[in-house]
């Protein structure tokens, strides 16, 4: 049996087509071989990741708890980051 992610990240195309794709996700988001999921969606040539969202401690897991930290920038991808968190429990049109 195979994780959704390792069977997503097999043929992206089948799935995604050729969209932008963006990916909700924490710090437990692991494929089957413990690799973040941003790390293995940033690197996979047919996956055009283009933001991500994220709990109170951030995408992760290196943000206080408590604080709010509305959007940032992932240090490893500098990719975007939106907070879902607080306020926004879900991805605003702005986000999107």
């Amino acid at each position: 049996m195979k994780a959704g992610v390792d069977v997503l990240l097999k043929k992206p195309s089948a799935i995604l087509g050729s969209s932008k794709a963006g990916l909700i996700t924490n710090p437990t988001g692991v494929t089957g071989k413990l690799v973040s999921t941003i790390d293995a969606f940033h690197s996979h040539p047919e996956i055009n990741l283009v933001a991500l969202y994220g709990p109170e401690h951030g995408i992760r897991g290196d943000l206080q708890d408590g604080i709010l930290e509305k959007h940032y920038r992932d240090s490893a991808t500098d990719l975007p980051v939106y907070s879902l968190y607080g306020d926004a429990e879900k991805p605003s049109a702005d986000m999107l």
